[in-house]
């Protein structure tokens, strides 16, 4: 659920600065938003300003 997306955006972040990388917007497709709220939590946590957009399928 969420709480795995919390972790998926850390590691995100993570591999991203090991690759020099920046990551600006992450897009996802999204249903019940768990997905959403663990991706904003996780980049949140690390103050990334990342932004999230949820395509609703």
């Amino acid at each position: 659920g969420a709480l795995g997306y919390v972790s998926c955006a850390v590691e995100l972040l993570q591999q991203a600065k090991e690759q020099s990388l920046e990551i600006h917007h992450v897009v996802h497709a999204t249903g019940s938003a768990g997905t959403q709220a663990g991706l904003l939590a996780g980049l949140h946590l690390e103050n990334s300003g990342t932004s999230v957009l949820g395509i609703c399928v």
